[in-house]
């Protein structure tokens, strides 16, 4: 008895002998990176003039780093701190997802459902896809509607408004032929969500996500995060000129909510155990695999598919998605093989967070610490077009002036909502869409260029006038990510 004790008493120190150099070794691999990585961040931030900045890191299924820097606003000097709130953007996508994937474990619905089966009132431009787009075609951008990209920063409307609205918006071609990225077809699957549950999409994902993860600081509402002392100020890429908070609720399951790296390194731990949080199932395996596979390809050149809120990279493992509001970028990376992740959040319309992960993969999962040294050719200093201005254009040619007495005038769209036209001088006429403003110049016979201001630059927008009986009652307009598409003039009070 006596020898079978000291074989286990060798055998128990011959354990801690012989791990223990690893492990400090692994414990100092890990520290080295860290430190290095932290340096690359500086340098980053530094080099992009970003005001503030918060992240997190994630490393062998555990949180390494959470850490900020710099200011939520420049006036006062305010700092970023934990609880920091800023617009993620499309990383909300993943939280629509989420959702989605416990009302199926539920037996609510299932992923082919059809829309019009939830929502009989659905409709689209085309009627073939709106007879068979599934649940799953909403949450994987395969219904290829256009991008409509400038109705995010124009009519602000109740989300249920908008089935009266998609009829209205263009397709970017045939239905489920092509990827076509589409924050509305993401705020139906929320009105979908609504329809099941009969409850609101906001206070589902509180109900369903926030509470159970502990995510306190983390909103969707717009005028909350405004009331917020805590919120990030928004910058252009020059790091100083302040761009407004818009409020893009109309497509909130898409974009709207705000959280903190508080909260996001709580989320980001999901995703990197699997699903998994405090060692229980948060996503039911079989939805979390189905929600981070690859069901549609988006770049078949960049070897590059998407899931259910989620890119995934075919070659490296990777899986991510970027979020992007007027003046605010984040990006959240995670890989499952490696229990890894990452999530950055930026009060800047710049590079710096998908710059960030881009080395932190060269350093966590690469083993790379050699990065510093390509920071000044990746990354410049931002304002390369934040300070630009349109010039004021003007009509030089009389007859053509005599042709556009009737064009001051207000147009409406369906979908798009209203354009303003005046004439504030004789040669010159001034286009408004919302925030987007500036001047029209002449291109060739009743054809015309808006030469529009925003806040995170220049947008150059065509349109033609279409002539009856000496009257202007409609312009053609070809807006970015749609097809032309006819404003009528409104005449009435």
């Amino acid at each position: 008895m006596r020898v079978k004790l000291i074989t286990i008493l060798i055998g128990v120190h011959t354990l801690v002998f012989s791990q223990t150099p690893d492990s400090v070794r692994s414990e100092a691999d890990v520290q080295d990176k860290l430190s290095y990585f932290i340096k690359v961040v500086e340098r980053l931030k530094e080099k992009a003039n970003t005001p503030g900045l918060a992240l997190a890191v994630v490393y062998d299924n555990r949180l390494i780093l959470k850490k900020t820097w710099g200011y939520r606003n420049l006036v006062g000097k305010l700092p970023v701190t934990d609880s920091t709130l800023f617009e993620i953007g499309s990383l909300g996508k993943a939280f629509t997802g989420v959702l989605m994937a416990q009302l199926v474990e539920a037996g609510e619905l299932s992923w082919q459902d059809k829309v019009i089966r939830h929502i009989p009132e659905f409709k689209l431009a085309d009627d073939y896809a709106t007879e068979h787009a599934t649940v799953q075609d909403l949450l994987t951008h395969r219904v290829n509607l256009y991008e409509h990209y400038f109705m995010n920063y124009g009519p602000v409307f109740p989300m249920q408004e908008l089935l009266g609205r998609l009829p209205h918006m263009s397709f970017k071609g045939s239905f489920r032929a092509d990827f076509s990225y589409s924050n509305y077809m993401y705020a139906v699957a929320g009105i979908l969500q609504e329809r099941v549950t009969q409850k609101a999409w906001g206070s589902l994902i509180k109900t369903y996500i926030f509470e159970r993860l502990g995510m306190t600081d983390t909103k969707t509402d717009f005028n909350d995060f405004m009331e917020s002392r805590n919120r990030a100020i928004s910058y252009n890429a020059d790091g100083r000129q302040i761009i407004k908070h818009y409020n893009i609720e109309s497509v909130a399951p898409a974009g709207c909510i705000t959280s903190s790296i508080n909260d996001m390194g709580k989320w980001l731990l999901v995703f990197t155990n699997g699903g998994n949080h405090n060692h229980k199932p948060f996503i039911a395996k079989e939805q979390f695999d189905y929600i981070t596979s690859p069901l549609t390809i988006r770049y078949p050149e960049d070897k590059q598919a998407y899931g259910i809120g989620w890119n995934v990279a075919l070659e490296n493992g990777n899986i991510f998605h970027n979020g992007s509001t007027a003046g605010q970028r984040s990006r959240l990376t995670f890989n499952l093989e490696k229990g890894y992740g990452i999530v950055v959040l930026a009060n800047q319309q710049s590079v710096i967070s998908n710059a960030i992960d881009y080395y932190a993969t060269e350093i966590f999962l690469n083993n790379k610490l050699e990065v510093l040294e390509e920071i000044d050719v990746i990354v410049e200093k931002g304002g390369q077009f934040s300070n630009l201005k349109q010039q004021i254009r003007s009509i030089s040619n009389k007859d053509l002036l005599d042709r556009l007495t009737d064009l001051a005038g207000r147009y409406t769209h369906p979908a798009y909502g209203e354009i303003k036209i005046s004439r504030p001088k004789e040669d010159q006429f001034d286009f408004k869409y919302y925030d987007f403003e500036g001047t029209v110049g002449h291109k060739e016979k009743m054809e015309f260029t808006a030469f529009l201001n925003f806040d995170i630059g220049p947008e150059e927008i065509d349109f033609a006038v279409k002539e009856e009986n000496e009257s202007i009652d409609t312009l053609i307009v070809k807006f970015p990510y749609s097809k032309p598409m006819e404003f009528v003039k409104h005449r009435g009070q």
